[in-house]
């Protein structure tokens, strides 16, 4: 109430005189006043600094929603080229040595080379002989790929523990690309020890730092191909040294009656020859006779000269024959030593990328920004919509 009214009030009623009438006058005229008070309000205007933080938070809140993260590394690698299984970093500044690893490098690893398009080398060859594997068969070659992505402060710390844990569990890195804030390896392991290295490389940091996939692939169909173009290559490499073996008889057998024939003959020849006779026709009966031995042999010599080509040129076929079995049979074995190593083997890629406060705070609580967000509009609208002091007066 206005107390600037009061006191020209009261300075009215002390002038007069005080009869009690007068009081009963007074008291009316101070009760009106009061009924009238909430009637006659004045209310501020919103003041320039809640319009300015209204704002501003505002600003915030959206900075907060639309850009996730912004102080988080936005690594280069991603958009590295992929040539031959090696990413190739532009901005690399961490080089690992062997004293690094505690291994010397070069080392024998005794590992199988890296799935880099060996199914597909292996389809080509056997691609005929793929066929649907029947339920009989429960055989599994499993062929397991393995992933590991972890949010680490420390990106190169910890890539050289996991380089050294791979290699302490009899395992081969293939490449890696390290720098302060994002790392990729790839490497290999037994798989007769792989669920041991994957319990200690998960024990790095907490589960909520990790994000991990494994993917498993039978290649039955693959080994069942190869069975059976290695059975066909060792049967036919059977048959043809047995069609060799029979031709090498037939030959001998050909070329021993025509060597006979030509033995025989020529001892024919040499009977006529030292023959002693002075009648002329025993000795043209000698002369004839020994006319159509020595035709004989030119014939039988003219036989062995053309079973000698003939035996040669078949043999070598033959030969030729078993030699691209053997090497088939030989480029089998091979790819089935390679499909075996995948088998036996686990390829797999550690990726560890740097992780910023804010991305912390959301590993933990997932909502974190919205709710930060939602806390500043309620605190905004209490702002401006709080009631406001109001000030009376009298008139």
């Amino acid at each position: 109430m206005n107390k600037k009214n009061f006191s020209k009030l009261f300075s009215d009623w002390g002038k007069g005189k005080q009869h009690s009438f007068n009081n009963e006058i007074l008291k009316t005229r101070v009760l009106d006043r009061l009924e009238n008070v909430n009637n006659n309000k004045i209310k501020r205007p919103i003041p320039f600094w809640k319009i300015g933080f209204a704002l501003s938070t505002a600003v915030v809140a959206v900075i907060l929603v639309f850009q996730m993260g912004s102080d988080s590394y936005n690594t280069s690698l991603y958009n590295s080229k992929y040539n031959g299984g090696v990413l190739y970093e532009s901005d690399s500044n961490y080089q690992m040595t062997a004293s690094d690893l505690g291994i010397s490098y070069a080392q024998e690893t005794g590992l199988g080379s890296r799935d880099y398009g060996m199914l597909e080398s292996v389809r080509s060859k056997v691609g005929n002989l793929l066929s649907a594997v029947p339920a009989s068969d429960t055989r599994e070659y499993l062929k397991t790929d393995y992933s590991l992505n972890i949010k680490s402060r420390e990106v190169e710390k910890l890539s050289k523990r996991a380089q050294t844990t791979i290699r302490g569990y009899g395992g081969r890195i293939d490449s890696s690309s390290v720098n302060k804030k994002y790392s990729y390896i790839e490497f290999i392991v037994p798989k007769s020890k792989f669920n041991s290295f994957q319990e200690e490389i998960k024990g790095f940091t907490s589960s909520r730092y990790i994000t991990e996939s494994t993917r498993n692939e039978n290649l039955l169909a693959e080994k069942r191909a190869i069975e059976s173009g290695v059975k066909q290559a060792s049967s036919s490499i059977i048959s043809y040294e047995n069609e060799r073996k029979n031709l090498v008889n037939k030959h001998n057998q050909t070329v021993a009656t025509l060597k006979k024939n030509i033995d025989l003959y020529s001892y024919s020849i040499y009977i006529y020859q030292q023959e002693k006779t002075t009648s002329t026709e025993r000795l043209k009966i000698i002369s004839d006779n020994v006319y159509y031995y020595t035709n004989l042999i030119n014939s039988r010599k003219k036989s062995l000269d053309s079973e000698n080509t003939s035996y040669n040129n078949q043999i070598n076929i033959i030969d030729q024959k078993i030699k691209n079995q053997k090497n088939q049979l030989a480029s089998l074995n091979t790819t089935d030593n390679n499909l075996m190593g995948v088998v036996e083997t686990v390829q797999g890629s550690i990726v560890i990328e740097w992780i910023s406060v804010p991305e912390i705070i959301g590993l933990y609580i997932p909502y974190y920004r919205y709710i930060i967000v939602g806390a500043i509009i309620i605190l905004v609208f209490i702002l401006i919509y709080s009631r406001p002091r109001s000030f009376e007066y009298i008139d």
